[in-house]
């Protein structure tokens, strides 16, 4: 049994859709929850439809009551009686700075756009009951007796039942058969609403014995984000398959397979899973000053191409944070206040890492800086406050400092 990802599906659509020359393009946006605690988090996903395969990129205004960080996009196309239409979600997780009722400006893309949306942020919330702690890799729960007496089912579950907002939630999903199946099938995966979400490793299969009867699986996992507290809800995992039709047919019979391949008539099957609830806890009080929501665990450093200059001569300056969680949502780390060194534009890229079913990765920011004057000046630690799970308290992952021997510029020299 092979599952077709939705990607494969879209790029095929994609490669036979034409654009018209003239496309009409609306854009809406859509907050959760739009009631928050100063430490929470709301979801941004703004939705750009038109009856064309190339949409523009929503161009996000400046909102300096939040944090705005990007968490991808998703696409979805339709061909329908040779017209297609399309239309892609944009994800941002948005951090408020301050207490009150803050604004979501209108965002525009290709000459249109959203709505503005209202948002109340309050006090931050008392410290709530920490999450139990997991306690070694998931087992799937035992199908129940009427998934068994199916020749094929869908089980989704979760690798724990509670966790604090922005700690990694594993979702894996088994779709089980004991009948050999006609063709391929099609996954569709479930609804993830207030979750970021990221891909595991690739689709796994297995066996196993359920009720006596002997069961072969293709298992999917997700990594899982909360981004708001709560109790949050995953939708059903469907799988659509043809599964042949032996109504009737005594499935112990000697000749059973030999009959079962013979025939060629077969009836289509959809299945899906149960829905499952996470109860989500904000992260407690006490956070450390620059703290952004990271979860997980971080380290960081600090290096400069050269640390012997004149006055007026660039240093390039590189902080790189790795780690677990949701790095590529770190932020750039905040400039010290340094009258004797000028700061250019800082430059980003990331890369994600997958350990097991854990995520992780690199952030590396890239920078300019300038001497002013000549002497010795010292860079200060950069600092990426986190709170580990694990330990349940927050920590700080931090550069060592950068000490920098200015000499004398050249006479009128710029």
């Amino acid at each position: 049994m092979r599952l077709l990802p939705r990607a494969a599906a879209l790029a095929a659509l994609a490669a036979l859709a034409a654009a018209p020359a003239r496309a009409a393009v609306t854009v809406t946006a859509e907050a959760s929850p739009t009631r928050v605690a100063r430490d929470g988090q709301i979801t941004l996903s703004v939705t750009v439809s038109g009856d064309t395969s190339s949409l523009p990129q929503p161009q996000m205004p400046e909102m300096p009551d939040f944090a705005v960080y990007s968490s991808g996009s998703s696409q979805s196309l339709n061909w329908i009686n040779g017209q297609v239409s399309a239309s892609v979600v944009y994800t941002y997780v948005l951090s408020p700075r301050k207490e009150g009722r803050l604004r979501i400006p209108p965002i525009p893309a290709g000459g249109a756009s959203s709505a503005p949306i209202e948002i109340e942020v309050l006090k931050a919330d008392a410290a709530p009951a920490a999450p139990a702690a997991a306690s070694g890799p998931p087992s799937a729960p035992a199908p129940s007796a009427r998934a068994e007496g199916r020749g094929v089912f869908v089980k989704a579950f979760l690798d724990k039942t509670r966790a604090y907002v922005n700690q990694q939630v594993t979702l894996t999903v088994r779709f089980y058969s004991a009948v050999p199946l006609a063709g391929d099938s099609q996954y569709s995966p479930p609804a993830l609403t207030g979750f970021l979400s990221e891909d595991l490793a690739p689709v796994r299969t297995g066996a196993q014995t359920i009720g006596g009867r002997e069961y072969k699986y293709s298992e999917i996992k997700t990594a899982l984000f909360p981004v708001q507290p709560g109790t949050l809800v995953i939708g059903p995992a469907t799988v659509n398959c043809q599964v042949q039709d032996l109504q009737g047919a005594d499935p112990f019979s000697p000749d059973f397979f030999n009959r079962f391949f013979s025939m060629g008539a077969s009836r289509p099957v959809s299945v899906r899973s149960e829905p499952l609830t996470l109860k989500v806890e904000p992260l407690p009080p006490g956070a450390p000053k620059g703290f952004t929501g990271v979860v997980g665990r971080l380290t960081a450093k600090a290096s400069a191409d050269r640390t012997s200059v004149k006055a007026g001569e660039a240093v390039n300056l590189t902080v790189t944070v790795s780690g677990t969680g949701d790095v590529k949502s770190v932020p750039q780390p905040a400039r010290p206040d340094l009258p004797s060194l000028r700061f250019f534009d800082t430059e980003s890229s990331a890369s994600a890492a997958k350990s097991g079913d854990e995520i992780g990765g690199t952030k590396t920011f890239r920078t300019v800086v300038v001497p002013r004057v000549s002497g010795e000046i010292r860079i200060p630690p950069f600092s990426f406050p986190y709170y580990d799970p694990a330990r349940r308290a927050y920590e700080t992952a931090a550069t060592a400092p950068i000490d920098l021997r200015v000499a004398p510029g050249a006479p009128g020299a710029a």
